[in-house]
């Protein structure tokens, strides 16, 4: 399952000897797939299909798998990033705390939560949030 965003540290990025290690133009190709991960929850692994996805040439795009392959793993026909992988699970824990929160009754925390994603303007959070408000609203509505 895909997620609307996911950490992206610029110096961890920066730093990381593996990233260094690979062109500039790889380093932009991988950073396009991170987020066709982050979106999917993996990618093709077919090279042809990858280049519909990033629009280069097949061989360009096979000479970058040669070198990006090292940041994924195949999972099927597909190839998955461990780091986003790891990210959307994070993501889909705190969605889960914040259901069990506010079905015991922690409206305020998750009316916090709703602000808090307004003003940082994630609207998926938001809207999920909202969804939530309502029917924890309805349920203690009708608990009284």
């Amino acid at each position: 399952m895909g997620v609307p965003w996911f950490k992206f540290f610029p110096q961890q990025y920066l730093s990381d000897s593996k990233v260094r290690q690979i062109a500039r133009e790889h380093r932009s190709i991988l950073l396009d797939l991170w987020c066709y991960c982050a979106m999917d929850g993996s990618i093709p692994e077919s090279p042809e299909a990858i280049s519909r996805l990033i629009g280069e040439s097949v061989p360009a795009t096979k000479k970058a798998m040669a070198v990006l392959k090292a940041f994924f793993v195949q999972e099927g026909d597909r190839l998955v990033s461990k780091r986003i992988q790891a990210e959307s699970e994070a993501y889909q824990e705190k969605c889960q705390k914040l259901r069990e929160s506010a079905s015991r009754g922690g409206l305020k925390k998750v009316a916090n939560a709703i602000a808090n994603a307004r003003a940082n303007a994630r609207a998926d959070e938001y809207q999920t949030g909202q969804q939530m408000l309502e029917q924890t609203l309805e349920q203690t509505l009708k608990q009284t």
